[in-house]
């Protein structure tokens, strides 16, 4: 569902009410393509750099997880939070506190505190 193909299909009919969360599948294809890594060959046969093998502690891989990926979760939650509706139905608009806990520690190595 979160993949490179659904961003296809959402940008053919893609409107301004569309524009987020295309953006939203887009990122989420990214990230998990950065957990898919299993062989060289992988990101050539399917034109997915992010499946590429990781390369040094300065991998593009990190460096998007860390200065596109994170801002990105953080700026969705924070414009969420800033919301005017109760607290309850803001946790329905973003990820569990759990899934972003798991998110900061697999995928980008760190954890907001």
């Amino acid at each position: 569902m979160l993949s490179e193909s659904v961003v296809g299909a959402l940008r053919k009919g893609s409107t301004e009410d569309t524009v987020e969360t295309i953006r939203f599948v887009e990122m989420m294809d990214c990230f998990f393509d950065c957990l898919n890594v299993n062989n060289f060959s992988t990101s050539k046969e399917k034109i997915k750099p992010f499946q590429s093998p990781y390369t040094s502690v300065k991998d593009f891989h990190l460096t998007w997880l860390q200065e596109e990926f994170r801002p990105y979760l953080t700026e969705w939650e924070s414009n969420v939070r800033s919301m005017d509706i109760p607290i309850k139905e803001q946790n329905k608009k973003i990820l569990s506190q759990e899934t972003r806990y798991g998110i900061d520690v697999t995928g980008c190595g760190c954890v907001n505190k």
